[in-house]
Protein backbone atom coordinates (compact mmCIF):
# COMPACT_ATOMS: atom_id res chain seq x y z
CA UNK A 1 0.00 0.00 0.00
CA UNK A 2 1.14 4.02 -0.65
CA UNK A 3 0.41 7.02 0.83
CA UNK A 4 0.00 10.65 -1.55
CA UNK A 5 2.00 13.09 0.86
CA UNK A 6 0.95 16.37 0.13
CA UNK A 7 3.43 19.02 0.64
CA UNK A 8 2.71 22.80 0.08
CA UNK A 9 5.94 24.95 0.34
CA UNK A 10 7.21 27.80 -0.68
CA UNK A 11 10.41 27.75 -3.08
CA UNK A 12 11.80 30.81 -3.85
CA UNK A 13 9.62 33.68 -2.03
CA UNK A 14 7.08 34.18 0.43
CA UNK A 15 3.32 33.73 -1.43
CA UNK A 16 4.84 31.91 -4.04
CA UNK A 17 3.48 29.03 -3.10
CA UNK A 18 3.72 25.12 -4.76
CA UNK A 19 2.00 21.62 -3.77
CA UNK A 20 4.78 18.87 -3.32
CA UNK A 21 3.32 15.53 -4.59
CA UNK A 22 5.21 12.57 -2.77
CA UNK A 23 4.20 8.54 -3.08
CA UNK A 24 5.40 6.68 -0.53
CA UNK A 25 5.58 3.01 0.54
CA UNK A 26 2.75 3.34 3.86
CA UNK A 27 5.95 1.50 5.98
CA UNK A 28 8.17 4.61 4.49
CA UNK A 29 5.71 7.29 5.62
CA UNK A 30 7.07 7.65 9.58
CA UNK A 31 10.57 7.40 8.53
CA UNK A 32 10.24 10.13 5.89
CA UNK A 33 8.30 12.28 8.61
CA UNK A 34 11.10 11.85 11.03
CA UNK A 35 13.63 13.46 8.57
CA UNK A 36 11.65 16.16 7.52
CA UNK A 37 11.53 17.41 11.70
CA UNK A 38 13.82 20.24 11.09
CA UNK A 39 10.78 21.73 9.02
CA UNK A 40 8.23 22.02 11.73
CA UNK A 41 5.86 19.21 10.06
CA UNK A 42 2.51 18.96 11.18
CA UNK A 43 0.63 15.99 9.50
CA UNK A 44 -2.70 14.72 9.21
CA UNK A 45 -4.30 12.14 6.80
CA UNK A 46 -6.81 13.28 4.53
CA UNK A 47 -8.67 10.41 3.65
CA UNK A 48 -8.30 8.02 0.34
CA UNK A 49 -5.01 7.18 0.79
CA UNK A 50 -3.79 11.13 1.26
CA UNK A 51 -1.95 12.99 3.72
CA UNK A 52 -1.08 16.60 4.24
CA UNK A 53 2.23 17.49 5.94
CA UNK A 54 2.55 21.67 6.48
CA UNK A 55 5.51 22.66 7.42
CA UNK A 56 6.21 25.64 9.62
CA UNK A 57 9.78 26.43 8.65
CA UNK A 58 10.48 26.91 4.80
CA UNK A 59 13.59 26.35 5.13
CA UNK A 60 15.89 25.65 2.12
CA UNK A 61 16.63 22.07 0.99
CA UNK A 62 12.85 20.16 1.32
CA UNK A 63 12.90 19.49 -2.91
CA UNK A 64 16.32 17.78 -2.20
CA UNK A 65 15.42 15.83 0.81
CA UNK A 66 12.07 14.45 -1.09
CA UNK A 67 13.94 13.62 -3.89
CA UNK A 68 16.27 11.27 -2.23
CA UNK A 69 13.47 9.29 -0.77
CA UNK A 70 11.67 9.28 -5.34
CA UNK A 71 9.60 10.79 -7.32
CA UNK A 72 8.56 13.93 -6.53
CA UNK A 73 5.60 15.81 -8.22
CA UNK A 74 5.64 19.77 -8.01
CA UNK A 75 2.25 21.83 -8.99
CA UNK A 76 2.07 25.26 -8.57
CA UNK A 77 -0.90 26.12 -5.88
CA UNK A 78 -3.20 27.35 -7.95
CA UNK A 79 -2.98 24.67 -10.30
CA UNK A 80 -3.26 21.90 -7.80
CA UNK A 81 -6.83 20.30 -8.11
CA UNK A 82 -7.91 20.77 -4.52
CA UNK A 83 -11.33 20.00 -5.41
CA UNK A 84 -11.81 16.62 -3.29
CA UNK A 85 -11.26 19.14 -0.04
CA UNK A 86 -14.55 21.44 -1.30
CA UNK A 87 -18.05 20.61 0.22
CA UNK A 88 -19.91 19.60 -2.32
CA UNK A 89 -23.10 21.12 -1.24
CA UNK A 90 -23.53 24.56 0.84
CA UNK A 91 -22.42 23.53 4.49
CA UNK A 92 -25.13 25.37 7.52
CA UNK A 93 -23.34 26.59 10.53
CA UNK A 94 -24.60 27.99 13.70
CA UNK A 95 -25.64 31.81 13.60
CA UNK A 96 -27.32 31.32 9.97
CA UNK A 97 -23.71 30.99 8.35
CA UNK A 98 -23.48 29.25 5.05
CA UNK A 99 -20.25 27.71 3.11
CA UNK A 100 -20.14 27.43 -0.06
CA UNK A 101 -17.30 26.11 -2.52
CA UNK A 102 -15.17 28.75 -3.99
CA UNK A 103 -16.18 29.00 -7.72
CA UNK A 104 -15.61 31.77 -10.41
CA UNK A 105 -19.84 31.93 -10.39
CA UNK A 106 -20.30 32.12 -6.34
CA UNK A 107 -20.51 35.47 -4.50
CA UNK A 108 -20.36 35.85 -0.98
CA UNK A 109 -23.27 37.54 1.16
CA UNK A 110 -24.06 38.73 4.37
CA UNK A 111 -24.26 35.13 5.73
CA UNK A 112 -22.51 33.24 3.35
CA UNK A 113 -18.66 32.11 3.20
CA UNK A 114 -17.14 31.33 0.08
CA UNK A 115 -14.21 28.89 1.19
CA UNK A 116 -11.45 26.80 -0.64
CA UNK A 117 -9.10 25.61 2.23
CA UNK A 118 -6.48 24.39 -0.32
CA UNK A 119 -4.41 22.00 1.75
CA UNK A 120 -4.84 24.02 4.81
CA UNK A 121 -7.01 22.66 7.98
CA UNK A 122 -10.95 23.84 8.11
CA UNK A 123 -12.62 22.76 5.34
CA UNK A 124 -15.97 23.97 7.36
CA UNK A 125 -17.30 19.68 7.95
CA UNK A 126 -15.68 18.84 10.85
CA UNK A 127 -17.32 18.75 14.05
CA UNK A 128 -14.56 20.83 16.03
CA UNK A 129 -15.39 23.74 13.36
CA UNK A 130 -18.40 23.37 13.97
CA UNK A 131 -18.38 23.25 17.43
CA UNK A 132 -16.69 26.38 17.81
CA UNK A 133 -18.94 28.15 15.36
CA UNK A 134 -21.24 27.42 18.20
CA UNK A 135 -19.55 28.78 20.29
CA UNK A 136 -18.97 32.12 18.80
CA UNK A 137 -22.66 32.43 17.78
CA UNK A 138 -23.81 32.12 20.95
CA UNK A 139 -21.66 34.96 22.05
CA UNK A 140 -22.76 36.92 19.56
CA UNK A 141 -26.55 36.13 20.93
CA UNK A 142 -25.56 37.71 24.16
CA UNK A 143 -23.57 40.66 22.54
CA UNK A 144 -22.27 42.53 19.91
CA UNK A 145 -18.56 41.06 19.21
CA UNK A 146 -15.60 43.30 19.63
CA UNK A 147 -12.78 41.72 18.79
CA UNK A 148 -11.50 38.05 18.27
CA UNK A 149 -8.52 35.92 17.95
CA UNK A 150 -8.67 33.36 15.77
CA UNK A 151 -5.39 30.96 17.03
CA UNK A 152 -4.87 28.16 14.54
CA UNK A 153 -6.63 30.02 11.31
CA UNK A 154 -6.04 27.44 8.96
CA UNK A 155 -8.16 28.04 6.14
CA UNK A 156 -9.60 30.61 8.34
CA UNK A 157 -12.93 29.79 8.52
CA UNK A 158 -13.89 30.39 12.29
CA UNK A 159 -12.01 34.20 11.41
CA UNK A 160 -14.48 34.24 8.52
CA UNK A 161 -17.17 33.11 10.46
CA UNK A 162 -16.84 35.63 13.19
CA UNK A 163 -16.60 38.38 10.73
CA UNK A 164 -20.12 37.27 9.52
CA UNK A 165 -21.20 37.16 12.96
CA UNK A 166 -20.35 40.73 13.22
CA UNK A 167 -17.00 41.13 15.00
CA UNK A 168 -15.98 44.37 14.36
CA UNK A 169 -11.74 43.39 15.04
CA UNK A 170 -10.72 39.85 13.63
CA UNK A 171 -7.04 39.30 14.06
CA UNK A 172 -5.98 35.45 12.45
CA UNK A 173 -2.81 33.84 13.42
CA UNK A 174 -0.94 30.45 12.39
CA UNK A 175 2.59 29.18 13.16
CA UNK A 176 2.18 27.96 9.80
CA UNK A 177 2.92 30.25 6.78
CA UNK A 178 1.19 28.47 4.43
CA UNK A 179 -2.10 28.27 6.72
CA UNK A 180 -1.46 32.41 7.04
CA UNK A 181 -1.36 32.34 2.99
CA UNK A 182 -4.77 30.25 2.63
CA UNK A 183 -6.40 32.67 5.43
CA UNK A 184 -5.57 35.43 3.56
CA UNK A 185 -6.76 34.42 -0.13
CA UNK A 186 -10.31 33.54 1.73
CA UNK A 187 -10.51 36.79 3.26
CA UNK A 188 -9.84 37.97 0.04
CA UNK A 189 -12.30 35.80 -1.47
CA UNK A 190 -15.06 37.10 0.83
CA UNK A 191 -14.12 40.85 0.37
CA UNK A 192 -13.32 40.61 4.39
CA UNK A 193 -10.76 42.97 6.17
CA UNK A 194 -9.00 40.46 8.19
CA UNK A 195 -5.42 40.87 10.26
CA UNK A 196 -3.17 38.01 9.59
CA UNK A 197 -0.37 37.85 11.68
CA UNK A 198 2.13 35.74 13.65
CA UNK A 199 2.85 35.25 16.40
CA UNK A 200 -0.02 36.49 18.63
CA UNK A 201 -0.03 39.96 19.25
CA UNK A 202 1.38 40.72 22.54
CA UNK A 203 -0.51 43.26 25.01
CA UNK A 204 -3.72 43.05 22.68
CA UNK A 205 -7.08 41.49 24.36
CA UNK A 206 -10.01 40.45 22.85
CA UNK A 207 -13.77 39.46 23.29
CA UNK A 208 -13.46 36.26 21.92
CA UNK A 209 -10.22 34.09 21.59
CA UNK A 210 -10.30 31.16 19.79
CA UNK A 211 -8.03 28.44 19.35
CA UNK A 212 -9.10 25.01 17.05
CA UNK A 213 -5.50 23.25 17.29
CA UNK A 214 -3.86 19.66 18.50
CA UNK A 215 -3.74 19.01 21.58
CA UNK A 216 -0.42 18.07 22.16
CA UNK A 217 -0.17 22.73 21.10
CA UNK A 218 -2.44 23.67 24.25
CA UNK A 219 0.48 22.85 27.07
CA UNK A 220 2.85 25.82 25.68
CA UNK A 221 -0.13 27.78 24.41
CA UNK A 222 -2.30 28.21 27.31
CA UNK A 223 -0.91 31.17 29.17
CA UNK A 224 -0.35 33.39 25.56
CA UNK A 225 -4.03 32.23 25.19
CA UNK A 226 -5.13 33.91 29.02
CA UNK A 227 -3.39 36.89 28.52
CA UNK A 228 -5.15 37.42 25.49
CA UNK A 229 -8.37 37.31 26.91
CA UNK A 230 -10.57 40.48 28.16
CA UNK A 231 -11.59 40.25 31.73
CA UNK A 232 -15.27 39.79 30.47
CA UNK A 233 -13.90 37.47 27.27
CA UNK A 234 -14.72 34.15 26.18
CA UNK A 235 -12.03 31.31 25.34
CA UNK A 236 -13.24 28.93 22.75
CA UNK A 237 -10.69 26.39 22.91
CA UNK A 238 -10.73 22.60 20.31
CA UNK A 239 -9.49 20.19 18.14
CA UNK A 240 -8.72 17.12 20.48
CA UNK A 241 -10.90 13.99 21.15
CA UNK A 242 -13.90 14.68 24.18
CA UNK A 243 -12.01 12.23 25.87
CA UNK A 244 -9.03 14.93 26.40
CA UNK A 245 -11.08 18.03 27.83
CA UNK A 246 -10.67 17.63 31.04
CA UNK A 247 -6.77 17.44 30.53
CA UNK A 248 -6.85 20.15 28.28
CA UNK A 249 -9.30 21.97 31.58
CA UNK A 250 -6.42 21.64 33.45
CA UNK A 251 -4.57 23.55 31.67
CA UNK A 252 -6.72 27.10 32.69
CA UNK A 253 -7.43 26.69 36.13
CA UNK A 254 -8.42 30.27 36.51
CA UNK A 255 -10.79 29.52 33.93
CA UNK A 256 -14.10 28.49 34.54
CA UNK A 257 -14.83 25.70 31.53
CA UNK A 258 -17.77 24.01 30.03
CA UNK A 259 -17.17 21.45 27.76
CA UNK A 260 -19.50 20.29 24.62
CA UNK A 261 -18.86 17.31 22.44
CA UNK A 262 -20.04 16.49 19.28
CA UNK A 263 -19.58 13.08 17.24
CA UNK A 264 -16.42 12.23 19.68
CA UNK A 265 -14.80 15.56 19.50
CA UNK A 266 -14.45 17.96 22.23
CA UNK A 267 -14.84 21.62 22.47
CA UNK A 268 -14.36 23.89 26.22
CA UNK A 269 -16.48 27.50 26.54
CA UNK A 270 -14.20 29.08 29.20
CA UNK A 271 -14.61 32.16 31.38
CA UNK A 272 -13.06 33.89 34.18
CA UNK A 273 -14.24 32.59 37.03
CA UNK A 274 -15.69 35.98 38.64
CA UNK A 275 -17.85 36.59 35.25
Amino acid sequence: MTTELLIPFAPTEVNRWSIARVVVASEAEQPLLARLAAFGPAHYPAGAGRAIVTLADQREGLLDLLEREGSVEVVAHEDYDASWRLPAEPVSLAGGLEVVAAAPAVSPGAKRIVLHPGLAFGDCRHPTTRLCVEAIAERARERPLRSLLDVGSGSGVLALAAYRLGASRVVATDIDPYARFVTEENARRNGVALEVTHPIPEGARFDVVVASVWASAFPSLAPSLERALAGDGVLVVSGFPATESASIAALFPDLRCTPAVMEGWGALVARRQNT
